[in-house]
């Protein structure tokens, strides 16, 4: 561990930042300097007793700053960004392969301590808030463990209504984690709330090739707050439900209609 560790400090400390010029179609923020995998697995449906989604997810930290989305939706857009002028044939080959259930982007900005999430909500639009990133009050725990080699060390929080564990490592000294969590001394790799409902799992860690960029995509969005997002998402569901017909609704449109159905167990169980 301590010989793989060492080696990917020194490839970190050696890398050379060959930063990728800004377009029409995205701005960078900053050179990513580390990829982090996870697996996240939810309950999209509080009412039934099994864990029924499965997401790839993707963490890039920069020097300054760093994102959090579906791998999917990663993929999805960097192809958008780097090829805005491909056919619609390879548009349509990679809905197919990078296809997500989740549309969250999360920017932490820490020399500013600000956080910025974005997300597209279906039939209404792409949506931007702004805040302070949050004080986890973390409380560290003795409780150690080993997680794909690193030694982990548990921490536990109250955040969106939900009392989350998280398990992190001194070994990678990086103030990150999935989704918004971050402010231990060492990156978060397992976070799990208290009802089992979220569990984002580390899966590997890696130095990413020169020239991958953290982007900020360059597409209108109305800008709102965090209540003012979970306002319009709750509301879109609402009127899917509420014009919804059996009889006269395409398979496309179903599909919409059952999957929004069972969306009743968010992240953030505070929507105010």
């Amino acid at each position: 561990m301590k010989t793989r560790l060492l080696l990917l400090m020194a490839t970190l400390a050696f890398a050379l930042p060959m930063r990728a010029q800004d377009n029409d179609c995205y701005k960078v923020l900053d050179d990513a300097r580390l990829i982090v995998n996870y697996s996240l697995t939810w309950r999209n449906d509080s009412t039934t007793p099994k864990t029924g989604k499965q997401e790839d997810m993707i963490l890039l930290i920069g020097n300054e700053i760093s994102s959090f989305q579906s791998l999917g939706y990663y993929r999805y857009r960097e192809f958008q960004m780097m090829h805005p002028d491909a056919d619609a044939i390879a548009y349509e080959r990679m809905v197919r392969e990078t296809a997500s259930n989740i549309s969250y982007r999360i920017y932490k900005n820490y020399p500013q301590n600000r956080i910025t999430v974005m997300e597209y909500v279906p039939f209404t639009g792409n949506f931007e808030y702004e805040e302070n990133l949050p004080d986890f009050d973390w409380e560290i725990m003795e409780d150690t463990m080993r997680i794909e080699g690193y030694l982990a060390q548990k921490a536990v929080c109250q955040y969106g209504g939900r009392t989350w564990e998280a398990w992190f490592t001194e070994e990678l000294p990086f103030n990150d984690g999935p989704y918004k969590f971050c402010g231990l001394p060492g990156l978060i790799l397992n976070m799990i709330d208290a009802k089992r409902d979220y569990r984002f799992y580390f899966q590997s860690i890696e130095v990413p090739a020169q020239g991958t960029t953290i982007k900020w995509e360059n597409t209108e969005t109305v800008k709102t707050t965090k209540q003012g997002l979970f306002k319009v998402i709750d509301n879109a569901a609402e009127s899917v439900m509420r014009n919804f017909d059996e009889r006269t609704s395409t398979e496309a449109q179903k599909k919409i209609y059952y999957g929004m159905k069972s969306r009743n167990n968010p992240i953030e169980l505070d929507r105010k």
